[in-house]
């Protein structure tokens, strides 16, 4: 029995790892706003409302970035009636 393909680290999917990563520190400092109302960079963000879209801009960001993510380690799959390792028939 053999273990399906493994998706391979390509350069856009690091890319948009890195897109994730800033998405959750972006979050992470709306977050904190709102939870414990002191500021993790001086002076921002300086209301509440601002937080709030920080948050919501970073949810977005990690949305998005998980997105395409998925896409690109789907788009790596073998398709259906496709040989999943290359050079093995």
């Amino acid at each position: 029995m053999s273990n399906p393909p493994r998706p391979k680290l390509t350069a856009t999917l690091l890319q948009w790892a890195l897109v994730d990563v800033l998405g959750l520190v972006v979050l992470a400092i709306g977050g904190f706003y709102l939870l414990q109302d002191k500021t993790l960079i001086p002076g921002f963000p300086t209301s509440t409302l601002e937080a709030i879209a920080v948050a919501v801009v970073g949810i977005g960001m990690v949305f998005a970035a998980a997105v395409k993510m998925l896409a690109e380690v789907m788009s790596q799959m073998p398709r259906p009636g496709q040989n999943p390792l290359p050079g093995k028939d």
